[in-house]
Order: C-alpha cells, then sequence, then structure tokens
C-alpha cells in the first residue's frame, strides 16, 4: 500500500511530511512524497520521493511562468498517480501541494489535508472541500475551515525524544552556558539577521554567558560570516543549515525565530521560550497569529519587524532568557499519530499501534 504526502517549498511544509512518512514507514505502509525539486536536499536518505519544479511568483513573468508551471505540475501528477495507485494524498501545505491534490481529485483518490497555520490559506480553504480529513494545527484555523479536528503539527520525533542535557553534550556546550538559537526558518530571514547583528553586542554586555547557536539560511550564511568577523563578536557559532535541529532547540535556553508553523510547534514540544519576530508580509498575517498561540501561554514575546530595533531586541532578549524554562518530557508524538490513525480508519485498514 503506497500513500502519497505532497508539499514543500519550505522546511516549514516538509518537516511535517517527513514526520508522517516516518509514522507511515513504521506501520508498514509505504509513503512517497511529491516535493520541489530543490527540497529534496532536506529530505532523509531513502526517502522515496517525486519532484516537481513549482518555484515562487514575483512580478509579471513569475506569475505567467508560476501558472504554466503548475500547468505542467499537474499533468506530472497524474503520472505518478496512474502508474502508483496511491490508496490516499495527503496535503502538507504550500503551492506544490495543490496539482497532486487536484490530480488526486480528478481520479477519486481519497484526499486528506494537514493545515498548518493560524489562518488558512486560499488553497487549502478550496481543497478542504473535497477532503475526507482536515487536520488543524491551531484552533483558530476552524474558524475559516469548519471541518475536520484540531490534531496539532505534526512534528519529528526526534523532537519529542530529546532532552537539553542530551543536546548540550553531543555538540559539546557546557551545561552552565546560556544558550541562544537564532533561526529564520529553512529560508533564512535577512533583515531578522541583519537586526540581530546590531542587537547582540548589547545582549552580551548584559550577559557575558550567552552563547549564539545561529541558522542563517543557506543564501545569508556568507554575508552574516564576513560580519561576524569584521566586527569581531565573539561567542557565535554559525550554520548555513542544520539538518539535527532538534539538537539546537533542545540544548537552547531561549530562541530568535520567525514563526512559521512547525517553528511554533517543534518549540512548543521542546518547551523552548521564544522571541518571535513575524513575517510582516506572510499572507493573512498568519505568522503573528502562530506565534501568538505560544505568547497567550506566556512562553513568547511577540516583536513586530516594522518598528523594531536593536536595543527593543536585546531588551527582549535578555529579559526572556533570565525566565525560567518549563521542563519538558518524554513522550509519544500525539498530532502525527492521531492524524495518521485517523487515516488509516478513514482508508479502513486495521490500525497497527506502535512504539
Amino acid at each position: 500500500m503506497r500513500i502519497f504526502i505532497a508539499g514543500g517549498g519550505t522546511g516549514g511544509h516538509l518537516t511535517p511530511a517527513i514526520a508522517l512518512a516516518a509514522e507511515f514507514s513504521r506501520r508498514g505502509i509505504e509513503p512517497t512524497l511529491i516535493v520541489g525539486a530543490r527540497d529534496v536536499d532536506m529530505l532523509p536518505k531513502g526517502l522515496a520521493h517525486h519532484t516537481l519544479i513549482v518555484r515562487a511568483r514575483y512580478g509579471f513573468i513569475g506569475k505567467v511562468r508560476h501558472v504554466l508551471e503548475l500547468i505542467i505540475s499537474f499533468f506530472q501528477s497524474v503520472s505518478y498517480i496512474v502508474y502508483a495507485r496511491p490508496s490516499a494524498v495527503i496535503g502538507v501545505g504550500g503551492y506544490l501541494s495543490v496539482p497532486p491534490i487536484i490530480a488526486g481529485v480528478l481520479f477519486r483518490v481519497p484526499i486528506f489535508i494537514c493545515e498548518q497555520n493560524s489562518i488558512p490559506g486560499k488553497a487549502n480553504r478550496f481543497l478542504a472541500l473535497f477532503a475526507r480529513g482536515v487536520y488543524h494545527s491551531f484552533n483558530k484555523s476552524m474558524e475559516y475551515v469548519a471541518k475536520g479536528i484540531v490534531t496539532g503539527n505534526p512534528v519529528r520525533a526526534d523532537f519529542y525524544h530529546m532532552t537539553k542535557r542530551r543536546a548540550r553534550k553531543a555538540l559539546a556546550i557546557p551545561v552552565n552556558a546560556r544558550v541562544l538559537l537564532v533561526t529564520g526558518g529553512s529560508q533564512g530571514a535577512k533583515r531578522l539577521n541583519e537586526i540581530f547583528l546590531d542587537a547582540y553586542p548589547l545582549l552580551s554586555r548584559r550577559d557575558t554567558r550567552v552563547r549564539v547557536l545561529w541558522v542563517t539560511g543557506r543564501g545569508n550564511y556568507d554575508v552574516i560570516a564576513n560580519e561576524v568577523s569584521r566586527r569581531k563578536l565573539s561567542g557565535i557559532t554559525l550554520f548555513a543549515f542544520h539538518a539535527q535541529m532538534h539538537m539546537l532547540v533542545h540544548a537552547a535556553d531561549c530562541a530568535l525565530s520567525r514563526s512559521g508553523s512547525s517553528t511554533v510547534s517543534e518549540f512548543m514540544v521542546a518547551s523552548l521560550p521564544a522571541v518571535f519576530v513575524p513575517f510582516p508580509h506572510a499572507t493573512d498575517d498568519h505568522q503573528y497569529y502562530n506565534a501568538k498561540e505560544m505568547a497567550d501561554l506566556s512562553h513568547a514575546d511577540i516583536l513586530r519587524e516594522e518598528t523594531l530595533t536593536a536595543e527593543d531586541l536585546a531588551s527582549a532578549l535578555s529579559h526572556r532568557m533570565r525566565m525560567p524554562r518549563r521542563a519538558s518530557a518524554e513522550h509519544d508524538e500525539p498530532a502525527t499519530r492521531t492524524i495518521v490513525n485517523d487515516i488509516v480508519r478513514a482508508l479502513s485498514l486495521p490500525v497497527r499501534r506502535t512504539r
């Protein structure tokens, strides 16, 4: 039996896909991911996948190209479905999920949707009409798609079974260090990186024990590395990309980050306090509402990029880093297992418990 899991474009869409694929595999069900060509490097080795070429749309020419690529990707998706005859197609978000989902609908393959953000995008609002099941990460998205259940966002098992002590030992970080994780997500965040460069000297003066683990994004690494060297900033370890993000998240005392749905979900699993700077151009300002899920629990602060200064950022980070971190315990992956169990039941397959 084969399940297609479609989506990509960012790590935030790939992470749930990888988590679901691992759970299906543990149950003896063969998952195949349908992702973008540029997403392949972020997939675990050996995970079956097909690729589509659908790039972001910028400007008039970009929009025309985007439409043409969606049409081509639709016919590619049709060929994948005709050849493999999957038992279901699961959409995990992003424009890459649209062609396989529409192809699945036309070929009467059962469709399931994982909505990751607090405010669903237009594509998922439409595709949910054809879905046998819709799985929401946050309660707020039910206001826009009143169908399905709230399960939380699928998070890789690594995040549930790691501890701060083990992470620091693996990364050779002293137990008494005060560690700040800085990340803009898989694509990086140019403006957030620039503001932090100015804020870090102010922060390090307030606390000389601060050590920074900084995931810059591949496109920003060289610029940031040059600036760190030019400004003679110490106590910073840079990564263009890190395949073991669960290690960095658990090793940290606090994070500075954008607030994509997967990032927020991973921080919540690890009980990691955060200062969020939502991407200001996110559709429907959904990153703000994602961050608000943690802020409403008093586990995060939200700062707006449009008015953010280095002084404000250093002050917020200093305050949040001094607050005690809630203990996190090892436990099962509830969202992932809930979703897989529901899909298995919907397809009238025996539910196989895993440990």
